[in-house]
């Protein structure tokens, strides 16, 4: 269902939204960190994008630490993250959130929180958990269901592979992400309805496409560390 071509399209638009972010709420902004960024695809693009020099963490690495196009990634979670108070100018948060697990979500914005610049913005992207098609296992409606029924929905009609076990993603939205956010002490929260074009969209669904308009299946947002206070002499 999703062929390299999708994907390609999809990270394409992603990386170009997420650019004009970091562009808008970080000018002049040097450093970047990814958390999750994996083999560093989207990453490499947003490098591209932007012109900032990025890092990236992502706990499923092997090696403890890899590179990827160019990108040094180190193996390591949101709740740990392996870098000074201070050090970068912006971290991306793409489509990982809803992957933490709800006793850890404060703990991992807190440690973002800390690795930021006084004044550094997180900038992400988030699904929409209650789109008609669960974008992590395409099975329609799955996200309506109680969890017990949707999980065995899953691995009963699952249309990909997943690890044995489990569905590690949660059912979560822009509300409980503000809030989080800023009980840890980010402050001006922003978040987007976004959407893709028709050509990220698998073929199967594409009929559906201007029905499927009308909900937003992902969201941006941008919250930013307050700026240092001055120090008056």
């Amino acid at each position: 269902m999703w062929t390299e071509a999708l994907r390609e399209n999809r990270d394409k638009e992603l990386s170009a939204r997420v650019g004009s972010l970091i562009r808008r709420f970080a000018p002049g902004a040097a450093s970047g960190l990814d958390v999750g960024a994996f083999a560093g695809d989207i990453t490499a693009r947003l490098e591209v994008e932007t012109g900032i020099e990025f890092a990236g963490i992502d706990p499923r690495l092997k090696q403890a630490v890899e590179e990827h196009q160019g990108i040094t990634i180190t193996r390591a979670g949101a709740q740990s993250i392996p870098f000074g108070d201070g050090t970068f100018d912006v971290v991306t948060l793409l489509s990982v959130y809803e992957h933490f697990p709800p006793p850890t979500r404060r703990q991992c914005l807190s440690e973002i929180y800390r690795v930021l610049k006084p004044g550094g913005a997180l900038v992400g992207q988030m699904p929409n958990m209650y789109y008609p098609i669960e974008s992590h296992s395409m099975l329609p409606f799955q996200s309506y269901l109680p969890a017990e029924l949707g999980r065995r929905y899953f691995h009963r009609f699952k249309a990909r592979e997943w690890k044995e076990g489990d569905v590690d993603w949660f059912r979560v939205g822009p509300r409980q992400l503000k809030r989080d956010a800023a009980a840890v002490g980010f402050r001006d929260p922003l978040v987007y309805r976004s959407n893709y074009s028709i050509e990220v969209i698998p073929h199967r669904w594409r009929r559906f496409y201007p029905l499927m308009r009308a909900f937003p299946p992902t969201f941006d947002f941008v919250f930013r560390k307050p700026a240092a206070p001055a120090v008056s002499g």
